[in-house]
């Protein structure tokens, strides 16, 4: 009578060990998952942005002329990006590129710091409904944009863009503006910043016609 009731016991206590074993199990693979899910998210989120802003409306009834800024979250410490180069698509039929205004994130000098001389073919843009910008400093460093001329809040401005409404708008149309593609380029190409390989992340902007 009494092996039997052992039996018993032993088979609940190796249940109660199998269970705890594939309990234990269980919540390793969930610590595990957890910390790979938050290692994606940390990876996908610690990327630097370029942004497109906006005044968001657009009055239809006054000279009609507006600015867009494109703005960077953040520049990599210790690290010259001598060449740049950002392409922007706007609505053609309903939008006129006019020129671009300077930013101010400044670049290295030999006197300190300085602004960038971008170059771009405002006739051309007009035609494709694409700007093409980019500046480039021949001397490969001395020149450059880094961390030393930017701030987060107050100095994120790469370049401003003015534009004028066509008259083919009417109140309520909405025109988008889409980072094509942009690029900080360092010196060392692996510390490059690059939306086509996800080194730097897009958000386009957005207006829309108003009275």
């Amino acid at each position: 009578m009494l092996r039997p009731i052992l039996t018993n016991m032993e088979q609940i206590k190796n249940r109660r060990r199998k269970i705890a074993i594939v309990s234990a199990s269980i919540a390793a693979i969930a610590v595990i998952i957890i910390l790979i899910l938050l290692l994606i998210k940390k990876n996908a989120t610690s990327a630097p942005t370029i942004w497109i802003n906006t005044p968001g409306k657009v009055s239809i009834s006054g000279d009609r002329e507006f600015t867009i800024d494109v703005s960077i979250s953040e520049l990599t410490e210790d690290v010259l990006f001598p060449a740049s180069s950002v392409s922007v698509s706007f609505d053609k039929s309903r939008l006129e590129f006019l020129g671009m205004e300077e930013g101010n994130i400044f670049i290295l000098s030999d006197n300190g710091f300085d602004l960038p001389s971008w170059s771009v073919n405002v006739e051309n843009s007009n035609k494709t409904g694409l700007i093409n910008v980019m500046y480039l400093d021949e001397t490969a460093g001395r020149y450059a944009f880094s961390s030393k001329g930017f701030d987060e809040v107050d100095r994120n401005i790469l370049i401003r863009f003015k534009f004028r409404l066509r008259g083919s708008v009417i109140r309520g149309d909405i025109m988008d503006f889409v980072i094509q593609d942009a690029v900080m380029a360092a010196v060392d190409s692996t510390q490059s910043l690059a939306t086509q390989n996800n080194t730097l992340k897009a958000v386009e902007g957005r207006i829309a016609a108003d009275d």
